[in-house]
């Protein structure tokens, strides 16, 4: 039975020696996963930054356009319309020649 003891004595001392090892370990560890946690929240918050800038630059790429395509579109439509008075006027002064 002592010798049975004795053996439970040498494995708690042990189990008990390895202890502060075993929590220093597992507190290395911890602060790993909270690093990694930090920097997975950093480098996150980064790719979303950096996709909401593109899309900003995107959007303010088809506002220009749009821009654009109306200022086209209205200077297209003025032209029509100074074609279509000049053509009035051509076809007026055409019918008073021939009443002359």
């Amino acid at each position: 039975l002592e010798g049975v003891m004795s053996e439970q004595q040498q494995a708690n001392m042990a189990i008990h020696g390895a202890l502060p090892n075993l929590k220093m370990k597992q507190s290395m560890l911890h602060d790993e996963v909270e690093g990694a946690r930090a920097d997975m929240k950093r480098e996150h918050e980064a790719s979303r930054s950096e996709l909401d800038r593109r899309m900003e630059r995107s959007q303010a790429a088809l506002d220009e356009l749009k821009r654009e395509m109306l200022e086209a579109l209205a200077q297209a439509q003025h032209r029509s319309e100074e074609q279509h008075k000049e053509a009035e006027a051509k076809t007026a002064a055409t019918s008073k020649d021939m009443d002359r």
